[in-house]
């Protein structure tokens, strides 16, 4: 079942999470959940962080490339697409939301289907930024939107 928080709490969440690290908050205001944002925090605490090139990914940002939401979830979660743990998932348009959602990644497509049925415009799978925490498993996955694939571990 797809959960709705508030953008506040996720950022409570995220220092919850990186003050197991160090114990100061590194996260004050929401402008800092960009995944610039969170990346530099991460680095800033010595975590875990490993960077990759989507290569696909100049290919859709100039529309020369359709990617399913399969195929979106496969490259930026890989095996974790099958995973049933939650997820914390911040996307653009989360932040005029003031919210961000938590689901399965098995949920994920059902979620993208009624989420874009109900908007105009949507940020979701698209060449944008993306956030998906993956609380208990410590891990967090940045999606930048220059097609940077920051995978974050602690």
């Amino acid at each position: 079942m797809v959960k709705k928080f508030s953008i506040i709490g996720f950022l409570g969440e995220l220092n919850r999470l990186f003050g197991q690290v160090d114990s100061h908050q590194p996260f004050q205001r929401t402008e800092q959940l960009s995944t610039v944002g969170i990346w530099t925090q991460a680095l800033e605490l010595g975590l875990s962080v490993e960077i990759e090139e989507l290569d696909f990914w100049p290919d859709w940002e100039y529309g020369n490339l359709e990617v399913s939401v399969d195929d979106f979830l496969h490259s930026t979660i890989g095996e974790l697409k099958d995973s049933t743990e939650p997820m914390f998932v911040l996307f653009d348009d989360c932040f005029s939301l003031e919210c961000v959602y938590e689901m399965t990644a098995s949920e994920f497509p059902n979620f993208y289907d009624q989420f874009t049925s109900n908007v105009d415009s949507c940020s979701l799978i698209q060449p944008f930024d993306h956030v998906f925490l993956f609380k208990s498993l410590k891990r967090l996955i940045l999606v930048h939107h220059e097609g940077k694939l920051i995978t974050v571990s602690w």
